[in-house]
């Protein structure tokens, strides 16, 4: 990729660019420890590790039947299985199991940091910056806070990792810097290879963010260099490359858009939730020093909501050298090289600004009226999120800045020493208030402590710059820069991200206190909540309160998926989940005594988990007695859409009993689907004859028609034969599966075959034949 630039590798900047974020994980890798904390436990190797076993079992991972009573695992957008370099945890996994597939994740992350960083150095380098503002940029965009803070949210690493090389890819078309050459209608294999790979990372949000990015990068560039006109041409063609790259990437885009539809997120994210991980304005303080507030890391982080959130933190003199283009915004070009990247610099900082403002979501009346009348804004959670635009801004600007930088001289000189001397200053005024005034927050003077060491170090840097620009002397100085740089951002991510060692995962961990079984376990949504963020994963301290060994204890989604320890839960920790589910479950946490064991029955729970303080395990396992997950059921009422299906489940269970309910099903249909009569006492036997992950077999031997319900959620794709003939499978209960039977013998064929996944992976079939022709015919023109 380095070609495009038509640059080769180079240890200054790229090799140091590389190097860092593997310094930062360096730790964790040599001692065979892991990244765990929160998404990476409960989520990300969850999933992977059951998803290879069901590789390993002959079936593709499309459907996960141990949590949420089932519900898709390769439609799960975050599984993110069918991106290449996560191929890496699949031999990882082969080789030596979980533990080894949980280290490959971890190594995953500085290899995406480094490539970020690489890709942000080589656009910097492809708008006609040097080697110290490559570097700069590179090191300010890969060591990051809005990444680091995030290294255990693996896809968002993933992703974010891609956005330099699609608008490094983007600029080919229009880029906002003055150059020559016009927008052409010409193909760009290498934008839509950027674009297929980000789509496949896992992360929508910040694909979402980065395909906006580019767009509106390439619009104005197409301005900049001609009109609006030459503006909607580039927006054509980028268009164009980005739906070629949806194309190839639709065996996953496919069934996770069939999944979105049917999920609680298939009209909006509610409004509450999806502002709730608002940018808090104090917040803004963390740019110049990033623990003003404290440091989870360390146990003293007490500002609003989540550290990692609101982490934009670039370094000390990367954000110095940001400010100093400021005057540059509007001031005209007088031939200096400096200001030849006005427009650059003018669009870097109108996107930093518009970052801001979005991520500030509910603190602002902006973000409220795009989330209710602009689509699109009202998809995701976290506006928080948008600052990957500030970072991206501020990291341009910060080597635009670096281009510019230049030892002060006359007037500037004298007011630069008297700006040196107030940084010293400050530096030691911290230290006497440490002393003097013990009331002080300590992060706050620690916080301080640090922005007045990086504003000694830059001031001095800056006054000890040579004055030529080549020789050995400016390439020690560049050294400093690069040192300082790292030093800074290094000792910002050092300790922030909690690790374990990769045996946390072995199957000879401890076991859960469930017993596992064909049954369900159930915990409150209350209880989950208290249990993962009160007890185990602190926002405020990473720090654990006792060994975190005990974690595998607690019946918590998703650790259930992992080998060894398997078992059924009614809960569900992914970040979509079928939408008649999620209305379920609220209702059930909202039941209590004799309807909630009811339904707990219906849902073949045998095992209820409550929190409890005074045990020595924090909880206490209820037994309820279920109904079996398969049964014959002899009777039937028959109603006619979701709501009314509803209000009838409900109704059902307020006034019946839990031996009415063995003789009762709701079904969804017509009203002359069967007749609606029956014997309640009639006798029918359902035989379990074979399952696995998506595919089921009974048998029934009945006295009169009557309903086959199996108690797992209701999901397209679920296809039934009766005797091998094709049958309707109807919404049972409202939330589960049920086939209509009549008397006698049958053989009933219950599986999972998505239309959504077999068509999305004809389309990415299709899209790379397409690309790969359409490459070997450019090079034979070409030759």
């Amino acid at each position: 990729m380095a070609t495009l630039a038509n640059r080769r590798l180079s240890f200054f900047p790229d090799g140091i660019i590389l190097l860092a974020p593997f310094i930062l994980f360096g730790r964790l890798l040599m001692t065979g420890e892991v990244l765990f904390w929160g998404l990476p436990a409960l989520q990300f190797i969850p999933w992977r590790a059951y998803a290879w076993q069901s590789q390993l079992m002959g079936n593709f991972p499309l459907w996960n039947p141990l949590n949420g009573m089932g519900a898709p695992l390769l439609a799960n957008y975050q599984l993110a299985w069918f991106y290449p370099p996560s191929w890496l945890t699949i031999l990882f996994q082969a080789i030596g199991g979980t533990p080894a597939m949980a280290w490959a994740c971890t190594l995953l992350v500085p290899i995406h940091l480094a490539f970020a960083g690489w890709g942000m150095a080589l656009l910097v380098r492809k708008l006609g910056l040097g080697n110290l503002a490559q570097l700069i940029s590179g090191l300010a965009f890969c060591l990051s806070g809005f990444f680091v803070a995030r290294a255990g949210f693996f896809t968002m690493i993933w992703a974010g990792a891609w956005l330099p090389w699609i608008i490094l890819y983007a600029s080919s078309i229009a880029a906002p810097v003055q150059r020559s050459t016009a927008v052409s209608f010409r193909f760009y294999p290498g934008l839509v290879f950027c674009a297929a790979l980000q789509l496949l990372a896992g992360h929508a949000q910040i694909t979402w963010y980065t395909l906006l990015l580019a767009g509106v990068w390439v619009v104005f560039g197409g301005w900049v260099n001609g009109s609006w006109r030459n503006s909607m041409k580039g927006a054509l063609i980028f268009g164009g490359h980005i739906l070629f790259g949806m194309a190839i990437a639709a065996i996953q885009l496919v069934p996770t858009a069939e999944y979105l539809l049917q999920s609680q997120r298939s009209t909006a994210v509610d409004f509450d939730l999806g502002l709730t991980y608002s940018f808090w304005p104090w917040h803004f303080l963390t740019l110049l020093s990033p623990n003003f507030f404290g440091n989870p890391g360390t146990g003293n982080y007490f500002g609003y909501a989540s550290y990692w959130e609101d982490a934009a933190y670039i370094g000390f003199l990367p954000l110095a050298l940001a400010l100093s283009t400021i005057p540059w915004v509007f001031r005209k070009g007088n031939g200096d090289k400096s200001y030849s990247h006005r427009s650059l610099i003018r669009f870097a900082w109108v996107i930093l600004i518009i970052g801001c403002v979005l991520a500030l979501g509910k603190n602002t009346p902006v973000f409220t009226f795009l989330y209710q009348y602009v689509p699109g804004f009202n998809l995701f959670n976290g506006p928080a999120r948008w600052l990957i635009w500030t970072v991206f801004g501020l990291t341009l600007l910060a080597g635009a800045g670096a281009e510019g930088w230049v030892r002060p001289t006359g007037k500037k000189l004298k007011n630069f020493k008297l700006l040196t001397t107030a940084a010293i200053a400050l530096t030691f005024g911290t230290g006497i208030a440490w002393i003097s005034f013990r009331d002080i927050q300590i992060t706050f003077i620690e916080a301080f402590a640090a922005l007045g060491i990086g504003a000694v170090s830059s001031c001095l840097l800056t006054l000890f710059m040579p004055s030529e620009r080549d020789g050995p002397v400016y390439k020690r100085w560049q050294w400093a820069a690069a040192g300082l740089v790292c030093a800074d951002l290094l000792l910002f991510g050092w300790g922030l991200f909690p690790s374990f060692p990769a045996n946390f995962f072995a199957e000879t961990r401890e076991k859960p206190l469930v017993q596992p079984g064909n049954d369900r376990v159930y915990l409150s949504g209350v209880d989950e909540y208290a249990l993962k963020f009160r007890r185990f994963f602190r926002f405020s301290d990473y720090r654990p309160i006792e060994d975190w060994n005990e974690l595998f204890k607690v019946a918590l989604p998703n650790l259930n998926l992992l080998p060894g320890s398997q078992f059924n839960m009614v809960n569900n920790f992914d970040p979509l989940l079928p939408g008649r589910y999620s209305r379920w479950m609220t209702w059930v946490d909202h039941l209590s005594g004799k309807n909630l064991e009811t339904v707990l029955a219906l849902m073949d729970v045998s095992e209820r988990i409550d929190r409890n303080v005074d045990s020595p395990d924090g909880i206490r396992i209820n037994e309820n007695l279920p109904l079996a997950r398969i049964r014959w059921v002899p009777c039937a009422k028959m109603v006619q859409g979701e709501n009314e299906a509803w209000s009838a489940v409900q109704e059902m269970v307020n006034q019946a009993d839990l031996a009415t309910l063995t003789q009762n099903v709701v079904l969804e249909g017509k009203p002359d689907s069967f007749i609606e009569t029956c014997d309640p006492f009639s006798t029918g036997i359902s035989r379990g004859i074979a399952e696995s992950s998506q595919k089921i077999v009974v048998e029934v031997q009945s006295e009169q028609s009557g309903t086959l319900v199996v108690a797992n959620t209701w999901y397209p794709g679920w296809q039934a034969k009766i005797d091998g003939q094709p049958a309707v499978l109807f919404r049972a209960n409202y939330l589960f599966m049920g086939v209509r039977l009549n008397q006698g013998q049958h053989r009933i064929e219950l599986s999972y075959a998505p239309v959504s996944f077999y068509s999305g992976a004809g389309i990415s079939t299709f899209g790379l034949l397409f690309m790969l022709l359409w490459t070997m015919l450019a090079r034979l023109r070409a030759n």
